[in-house]
């Protein structure tokens, strides 16, 4: 019976996607988050009737009263998008000339100045770091604080912590100079770009996939072509993207880590690719089993660390790391592998199912309203960029599966900030020309 059920949401998820799909594309917020989602239920599904039965999936379990509470997590996060999408209607077609906010001058000033800030910002955080651990460690979580380079002023551990989310912006940013042939703009994001990549390397970050790909599915859409031999530049760096998040994979089940876990990549091989690939879909899509997980758990959480999990403020100004839990009550364990457990945190879906009721409604109040506002940018788009705009959401949403609720939440609000500034700016602009 719960196997029927299971297939049948599976279905109906599917349905739901393909139908968003075709009246907004495949992907706007609506179209994607739908499509991630049916397939966070079909791997916990896979999961559930392989598991038991062979080794392929590491985490195998039965299909039991967990399933619930995955069929319930799918179901809220769907209508979070349905919603909108119900109350926004198909979207409209592109201008081939739309008003712009910016002439073309004052917006390539625009991003030089921001890209030569960039440059100097991080020849800054260069300059403060030290490199010396970088080769090789072994405590995976150690090499994501300022202890592991050695930071120690305020603007560095600013510069530090926002890196991650900068990064996409920078790589969208450089697609978009790269389409517009801004040679000098172009150099400075490059080089931007490639630094906060380097940093990402070195600590086997998806967020390297997430660059390349962001990069080149930015490209695809500025084209604005849909010929196949048009695209193959985009396609071309998205593919890096998923090579390199397999190369990364591979490289921390061995729990060696640092530039030297690359170089002993390379020397034995990747022979291996082939008979992980279970575990890299789980890797992507394994939300579910996150969430079941965090159930069982059940740890406790201070009234203070769920208040400010919603904040968007960094730590040093809301003092959220005074009301940090120890990481042995806020991990739940992944899968097993090389004799031991990969534990990972609790996801932000899990964390609110945990904080109580009245957490759950307000993020999903808080998504309701900031995927409304995305989904109505790209529903009215009158121009590609202000699709790209939203694209981050792509990011968002499986963050929100795999990552404590403040590291996904604030990438969130920033970019339903931004988006919010640009509806109103462009609102103004149309209400001058009609006057």
């Amino acid at each position: 019976m719960i196997l029927l059920a299971a297939i049948a949401w599976s279905i109906v998820l599917l349905l739901a996607a393909f139908r968003s799909a075709i009246r907004t594309g495949v992907m706007s917020p609506v179209g994607f988050t739908l499509l991630y989602t049916a397939a966070v239920h079909l791997t916990y599904l896979l999961n559930s009737q392989l598991g038991k039965a062979t080794d392929v999936w590491y985490c195998g379990y039965a299909l039991n009263d967990q399933y619930w509470s995955v069929f319930g997590l799918t179901l809220v996060v769907s209508s979070v998008v349905i919603i909108p999408d119900m109350l926004l209607g198909r979207s409209k077609p592109l201008e081939r000339n739309p008003p712009r906010l910016l002439k073309k001058r004052q917006f390539d000033l625009a991003l030089l100045a921001i890209s030569s800030l960039l440059v100097l910002l991080y020849a800054y955080h260069l300059a403060e770091c030290n490199f010396g651990s970088i080769w090789s460690y072994n405590d995976y979580n150690f090499s994501r604080t300022n202890e592991f380079y050695q930071l120690t002023s305020l603007p560095g551990k600013v510069l530090h912590k926002i890196r991650k989310p900068l990064g996409l912006i920078v790589a969208a940013a450089l697609a978009l100079c790269v389409q517009r042939k801004m040679v000098v703009q172009s150099l400075l994001f490059c080089l931007t770009l490639l630094y906060l990549t380097f940093i990402a390397g070195v600590e086997h970050s998806k967020y390297v996939t997430a660059y390349f790909v962001t990069f080149g599915g930015t490209c695809a859409v500025l084209s604005n072509r849909r010929r196949v031999r048009d695209n193959v530049f985009p396609v071309f760096f998205v593919l890096i993207g998923l090579a390199l998040y397999c190369m990364n994979v591979l490289i921390r089940y061995e729990r060696s880590y640092g530039i030297n876990a690359y170089i002993a990549f390379w020397q034995n091989g990747s022979s291996n690719l082939t008979n992980q690939v279970p575990q890299l879909i789980h890797l992507l899509f394994g939300g579910g089993r996150v969430f079941s997980e965090s159930l069982v758990a059940n740890p406790n959480f201070s009234e203070q660390y769920r208040v400010l999990s919603f904040s968007p403020a960094v730590s040093f100004i809301d003092g959220f790391d005074n009301s940090w839990t120890p990481d042995a009550d806020t991990t739940v364990r992944y899968w097993v592998v090389n004799g031991g457990a990969i534990w990972v945190p609790l996801s932000a879906f899990g964390q609110v199912a945990v904080f109580g009721p009245i957490y759950s409604v307000v993020l999903w109040l808080i998504l309701t309203a900031g995927i409304f506002i995305l989904q109505r940018q790209w529903v009215n788009a009158r121009s590609v960029f202000e699709r790209v705009a939203t694209m981050p959401m792509m990011v968002l949403i499986p963050m929100l599966y795999f990552y404590p609720l403040r590291n996904s939440i604030r990438l969130f609000y920033l970019l339903v900030l931004i988006c919010s500034i640009y509806q109103c700016a462009a609102s103004r602009r149309q209400l001058r020309l009609q006057r």
